[in-house]
């Protein structure tokens, strides 16, 4: 922004003394507004916006203030808006940024239409952070959904907005969200909790005696993060429904992942007795032998390995 300095003498020749008048307080409005820029933008902002006004007024020996102001008024705007946003001033600099676009494209200033579309994400993402740890969930997911119009590919809002779904028991949602912090770069985060979801759905199934069910949606967790006590629940559950061969695989799997397990005799024990009853003398005979050295299995397991044949 650049001070314009009155040639009095000149004006009063062409123009007349009113006239020049009219411009030199026009243009010690303008001058006035520019000291203050740095100190107080408001104050300047509408100082600017008068200085344009009286400049207008003047026709065309206003026109290089008009220009000046046009120049002038968008940047500062922008300014402004910047300083909301420095200050958390959220719902502000979105009113603020709103305003300084228009002008900028009134006023045709390219360089700050260019800054503006960032500045806007940029609110939505603060405003939604702030919100969500606020943990208002629905306003933080609607400025995150600008977010992520903008930028598709930020897997740390997916990852924000899969979680403020599942604090308002949208699963369904929050799962499709995960999946999409997953695969921008949130995999760490977003799969274990998908893991659990399924965990859960798991369990709900379980105790409904939907067994089918509760397999199918530990057999989903374990496609997000292998756990061994996802593995032992799958056990049981093929167990329950007459699964041998299904259910002595997840228990083997449960070892492995598990192999000082608290229970390991009793599953180990488990394989070998049901492995022996479908005639899998094998596995029956490879599990027996592991419980030779077992103070608690080891005299059933000689007795069961005597009537093998």
């Amino acid at each position: 922004m650049k001070k314009i300095v009155t040639l009095l003498a000149a004006l009063a020749l062409t123009a007349g003394v009113a006239f020049a008048q009219d411009l030199n307080a026009a243009l010690e409005t303008y001058n006035t507004a520019l000291s203050l820029a740095e100190n107080d933008k408001a104050a300047a902002l509408d100082g600017l916006k008068e200085a344009l006004k009286q400049g207008e007024a003047l026709g065309d020996e206003g026109a290089e203030l008009v220009g000046n102001c046009k120049n002038a008024i968008p940047p500062l705007m922008l300014s402004i808006a910047k300083s909301h946003i420095n200050e958390g001033e959220f719902d502000a600099a979105l009113e603020n940024l709103t305003a300084t676009e228009a002008a900028a494209k009134e006023y045709d200033n390219p360089d700050v239409l260019f800054e503006i579309p960032d500045l806007f994400i940029t609110v939505y993402n603060r405003r939604g952070s702030k919100l969500f740890a606020d943990k208002n969930f629905e306003a933080a997911l609607a400025d995150f959904a600008k977010v992520l119009e903008a930028n598709p590919e930020d897997g740390q809002t997916h990852l924000k907005s899969a979680i403020a779904l599942q604090s308002l028991g949208k699963v369904d949602e929050a799962v499709e969200a995960y999946k999409l912090a997953a695969a921008n770069g949130k995999d760490k985060q977003a799969n274990p909790r998908i893991a659990k979801i399924f965990q859960q759905k798991a369990i709900l199934a379980q105790k409904a005696g939907k067994f089918a069910d509760a397999i199918e949606a530990m057999n989903t967790a374990n496609e997000y993060v292998e756990s061994a006590g996802n593995f032992r629940s799958l056990g049981v559950l093929y167990s329950k429904m007459g699964k041998v061969k299904e259910a002595n695989e997840a228990y083997v799997k449960y070892l492995e992942l598990d192999p000082k397990a608290k229970d390991a005799e009793d599953v180990k024990y488990t394989i070998a007795a049901s492995a022996q009853k479908v005639g899998d003398k094998a596995t029956a005979r490879e599990y027996y032998n592991q419980l030779l050295s077992s103070a608690k299995y080891a005299e059933a397991a000689k007795q069961q390995l005597a009537t093998i044949k």
